[in-house]
């Protein structure tokens, strides 16, 4: 059965990044909030500009995300407000709207705003929408850290394995002492809660000890064969666990 790792050492790259979430609507602020912890992002919520403010002032956002309705201050008056201030003018700007197509939307773009989520927003939008403002090589499927069991079947007398690894549906890392080089094709079968998978991967990058996500040696994978419906599970694996605990309708 797979589980959530609740002792593995992460080395994050995001230290004393933090994206701030703006919008009077406590249920969504609460929504948004646990899925970007989820996606392992710092977050601070505000439900009034004039907490964004006080915030701003003592330490910038990679991002906020805003809604388009909070209480006390136009959201674009507040966008303009802080791309005039030296300190705040290079926060990326996404917003968020439960009418699409409104003249507020149109103008959110023309105040400088990156991007503009329809709610209610689903994880995966969501996770694109910021990984395309705040990473440098940004991706396009959530990943998630489990322990499974894995065997790789290309090579002889492997076994099942549990190995610690971040799952997408395009690839895995995968975490072992002796990796293989840059290149190789590897068949692997992955144990989905009972379900076999069978991939064919190529390594995509060695990870060396205290470099890679659990600061443990490894190797990234990309997928080059999966069965339309063996991804499909994979994806729909990813979703659960991410929404776990979640209500899916709080926005």
């Amino acid at each position: 059965m797979a589980e959530k790792s609740t002792t593995a050492k992460k080395k994050s790259h995001r230290k004393g990044r933090f994206i701030l979430l703006v919008d009077s609507d406590p249920k969504n602020l609460l929504y948004l909030s646990t899925l970007l912890r989820r996606f392992d992002y710092q977050t601070y919520t505000a439900n009034t500009a004039r907490e964004v403010f006080e915030l701003v002032t003592s330490s910038v956002p990679s991002l906020i995300i805003t809604s388009l309705d909070i209480k006390d201050m136009d959201s674009l008056t507040l966008m303009q407000a802080l791309k005039k201030s030296p300190q705040t003018v290079g926060i990326p700007f996404i917003t968020m709207t439960r009418q699409e197509g409104t003249s507020k939307q149109k103008r959110s773009f023309l105040c400088g705003a990156s991007d503009c989520l329809s709610l209610p927003v689903t994880p995966e939008r969501l996770y694109r929408a910021v990984q395309k403002e705040v990473e440098r090589t940004p991706r396009t499927c959530i990943r998630i850290q489990m322990l499974l069991p894995v065997k790789i079947t290309s090579m002889p007398g492997e076994a099942y394995r549990t190995c610690m690894l971040d799952l997408s549906e395009r690839g895995i890392f995968l975490a072992c002492e002796e990796p293989a080089a840059v290149n190789t094709r590897l068949s692997l079968l992955i144990n989905l809660n009972g379900r076999l998978i069978p991939v064919e991967a190529t390594v995509l990058q060695v990870i060396q000890h205290s470099e890679g996500p659990h600061l443990q040696a490894g190797m990234a994978l990309e997928f080059v064969q999966i069965a339309l419906e063996d991804k499909e599970a994979i994806r729909q694996f990813i979703r659960d666990d991410v929404m776990r605990g979640i209500e899916p309708n709080a926005t």
